[in-house]
């Protein structure tokens, strides 16, 4: 209908208290939204979401205000609303070549979930709060909510996922160029596709609930029923508690990663590990078991997969229980059993205890964490990290429909999606399995891979980027000289001659990639909000030279590091090299010492398999870097002392992880009290 001005508007029928509410401002609609649209948007957004279409007019209102670096989301469910819309107002300024995305309709939350995750990197550090039209806290108020709430989730994933870059970039960055060996010799994910079809798979987590039930898999009977993929920060545990993992899974970039989780662990050569790109090398280079990569997103894997063939992505995880989910998904595990998963924890505790883990009990840091309930109504302790995971595993749970999820955890937060049941129950549920292992399974897989990695014309590149690093590097110390000149003087030629430097950047995106995921700064100022359309020509040229000084100061921090993890990268590329080299005339022993010093385990490894007579000494210093430290007993006893430091090293080193299981199992086992199996 129309109101006096003759402008129409309308209601809509609250079905919930039965009563009609007003779509917009019955006497001004267009005033009202124009007032609206004026106080709600700020130049200083890129990204503005909007719940509830109405009639329109506040959309519009919002959309004409739309600068070139903005754009708008808008959600409803009502069909009608659009319908209504298209009568009452002039939809221009909504289907223009403005950026407005409009979503109608029932499956409202998974293209919710895609618009956020389709984010631009430079676009998540400038999001507006949410906008709710007034007629949403009525008309299908429970929707809107759950939009509210989903949106909250995605919020405080994309804050999660800046604060793990601008934490780890440096770890990133040199893991995905040190990795680079390996990733060339290792199959990727996709090549656990259907290992275990159909058959029960329980995924270990590091939570504090898993001391309340995972005895129950050191009972053979069950053992021989289920695979079992743990995450590396209770692979120690789980294998001191008699439990062979067939999977062990890790993503995380820092050298604790191989520190803190693995090292001086004997390792153990049947489970697989499957690990993400840019973890710490130290643990891709020294597993000595099959292994399987997982790629992150970035600039240099996408650069790279043009070398070998295209590997598959661990989709969005943000930790390495994620990744085990990935895995058993691809496995074609069902069911799939989730243990220790709580994303929660108690008031005294962090971590399962044992866990290889660092963190804090929310007693200790209390302003670091949130109150919660678990599944079960007890109090627990959350945090905002931990609710970003919740949602990623509900996203990857509600992508995999013809899996049975179970939470077993018995304690912690629920995740929709997964149905939580004792783990006892579960167990006794499954039907017998044939006795197969997993292990042996993921082991041929890996033997059969063969590399099609263009060696020759990878370390072209490489040599390509190092001078193109030595490129950016003249342009960095360019932009500094001129900018002092500049500033003493504005120069309008010297002001050119940055321009010159600045395109020198824009011609080596790749070297310039390396810089910038190691340097948060670096992103911050290429993502900055440009200048308003009114500003001086004096005003952007000092605005240009402040982010060029920026990036030449982040270039000149960075590039000799740059360059050093890629010259020891083309070094041990010669070391796959001769791994990949057909059976014929075996390598050197120089050049076998050479890739035990360059730290090349996997590319040895692969030759010592191949011409298992070479050099006995090579066999026990291999198995002595790997952690294999039965095996340098075992070669030692066979082939005579070769090197009775290593051996004398190796027993140590047992003897103390003898002292570790003993003081470790003693109050885990009494923690977890009399156990039926």
């Amino acid at each position: 209908m129309a109101n006096a001005a003759g402008r129409l508007v309308g209601q809509t029928w609250d079905v919930t208290h039965q009563q009609w509410v007003a779509l917009c401002d019955p006497n001004d609609p267009e005033g009202e939204a124009e007032r609206d649209a004026a106080a709600l948007w700020t130049r200083d957004a890129k990204i503005f979401c909007c719940f509830g279409l109405g009639l329109g007019y506040f959309p519009a209102a919002l959309a004409r205000r739309l600068e070139p670096h903005q754009r708008l989301a808008i959600f409803d469910p009502n069909p009608m609303h659009y319908v209504a819309a298209m009568h009452a107002i002039d939809m221009t300024p909504l289907h223009s070549d403005r950026p407005v995305n409009i979503f109608v309709g029932d499956a409202l939350m998974p293209a919710m979930e895609q618009w956020w995750l389709g984010l631009q990197a430079h676009e998540k550090f400038f999001i507006a709060m949410p906008m709710r039209s007034g007629f949403t806290q009525h008309c299908d108020a429970a929707v809107y909510e759950a939009l509210l709430n989903k949106t909250g989730e995605m919020l405080r994933y994309h804050a999660v996922g800046l604060a793990t870059w601008k934490q780890f970039g440096p770890c990133i960055g040199d893991s995905d160029l040190g990795n680079l060996p390996e990733y060339l010799l290792t199959p990727g994910l996709e090549h656990l596709h259907g290992l275990w079809a159909g058959k029960p798979a329980v995924c270990l987590a590091a939570g504090p609930s898993l001391q309340r039930n995972v005895a129950l898999l050191a009972d053979p009977a069950v053992r021989d029923n289920v695979a079992v993929l743990t995450v590396g920060t209770v692979y120690a545990l789980v294998r001191q508690l008699g439990i062979q993992p067939d999977v062990v899974t890790t993503i995380d970039f820092q050298r604790l990663n191989w520190t803190d989780q693995f090292r001086g662990v004997p390792l153990d050569d049947a489970p697989a590990l499957v690990y993400l790109h840019s973890t710490h090398p130290s643990t891709a280079r020294r597993w000595p078991g099959p292994r399987f990569v997982a790629l992150n997103a970035s600039d240099t894997t996408a650069w790279l997969a043009q070398y070998a063939e295209p590997k598959a992505a661990a989709a969005q995880v943000q930790t390495v229980a994620h990744l085990n989910l990935v895995v058993a998904h691809l496995l074609g595990a069902n069911p799939i059993i989730l243990l220790g998963q709580d994303l929660s924890m108690p008031a005294a505790a962090h971590h399962a205890l044992g866990a290889r883990a660092q963190d804090t009990a929310p007693q200790e840091a209390p302003d670091s964490h949130l109150e919660a309930q678990a599944f079960d109504g007890t109090p627990v302790w959350t945090r905002h990290s931990l609710l970003s995971m919740k949602t990623v595993f509900e996203q990857l749970i509600a992508g995999m429909p013809d899996r049975t999820v179970l939470n077993c955890s018995e304690a912690g937060l629920a995740l929709a999606g997964a149905a939580n049941q004792p783990l006892r129950d579960v167990l006794a549920a499954l039907p017998a399995g044939s006795g197969e292992r997993l292990a042996p399974a993921l082991a041929a897989r890996a033997r059969a891979y063969v590399s099609p990695a263009r060696l020759a014309d990878l370390s072209a590149d490489l040599e390509h980027l190092r001078a193109s690093l030595g490129r950016l590097r003249q342009a960095a110390h360019d932009i500094r000289t001129a900018a002092d000149t500049w500033r003493a003087t504005a120069d309008p030629a010297t002001y050119q001659a940055l321009l010159a430097c600045d395109a020198v950047l824009g011609q080596e995106g790749l070297a310039f990639g390396q810089i910038a995921v190691r340097r948060f700064e670096v992103i911050e100022t290429m993502a900055a909000i440009p200048p308003v359309p009114e500003t001086t020509e004096a005003a952007l040229q000092h605005l240009n030279v402040q982010r060029l000084e920026v990036v030449a100061q982040a270039i000149l921090a960075e590039a000799d590091t740059v360059t050093r993890v890629l010259r020891v990268t083309q070094r041990r590329l010669s070391d796959v090299a001769l791994a990949l080299k057909p059976n014929g005339v075996p390598p050197t022993t120089a050049q076998l010492w050479r890739a035990l010093a360059r730290e090349s385990f996997p590319a040895l490894a692969a030759i010592l398999r191949q011409w298992p007579a070479l050099e006995a000494r090579l066999h026990l210093q291999l198995a002595w870097h790997q952690q294999r430290y039965g095996a340098v007993q075992v070669l030692a006893a066979m082939a005579g002392d070769l090197a009775p430091a290593v051996v004398q090293r190796s027993q140590r080193a047992l003897r103390q992880h003898e002292r570790m299981t003993q003081a470790l199992v003693r109050p885990y086992v009494a923690a977890l009290g009399p156990i039926e199996t």
